[in-house]
């Protein structure tokens, strides 16, 4: 696999999983330090993935350049 395809494996990942991350995080409560009554906003959850993707293309020098607004199919 090349940096873009995984680059583009990623973009297409995050944009699916957005609409399910947040009932993701909930379920998997053990994995991480979140509370029961912590809330959970979709725009941090979309920030969040965007930075990821962001970052894993910079540290395969690729400038993604990604926008929340990418996130939207």
């Amino acid at each position: 696999m090349t940096k873009s395809e995984l680059i583009n494996m990623l973009i297409e990942y995050g944009q699916k999983y957005t609409s399910e991350a947040i009932e993701s995080v909930k379920r998997n409560r053990h994995m991480n330090d979140l509370g029961n009554d912590d809330l959970i906003s979709q725009d941090i959850v979309n920030a969040l993935i965007v930075d990821f993707i962001n970052f894993i293309g910079i540290k395969n020098g690729i400038d993604v350049g990604m926008y929340v607004k990418d996130l939207k199919l």
